[in-house]
């Protein structure tokens, strides 16, 4: 018979939280990137003030870390 000890139990529920919450982040750096990138296209005054440069490159750097942030909850056991 295999018995789990309590922290066993708490690391496997506090990995669930953790999950959620690396989730929620990758999803709230990719809607950032996205509405960075594609703000011409939809129209966003807010966006539209913000200089190109400044605007493609802060774009481009989230929609890579918030890739690599998905990733990585995705990828782990």
């Amino acid at each position: 018979m295999i018995t789990e000890n309590n922290f066993e139990r708490k690391q496997r529920r506090k990995w669930g939280v953790q999950a959620i919450a690396d989730i929620t982040r990758a999803v709230i750096i990719l809607a950032v990137a996205i509405t960075l990138l594609f703000g011409s296209l939809l129209k966003i005054d807010f966006v539209l003030q913000i200089d190109s440069f400044l605007r493609y490159g802060f774009g481009g750097i989230s929609l890579l870390y918030g890739s690599f942030r998905l990733y990585r909850v995705l990828s782990s056991d």
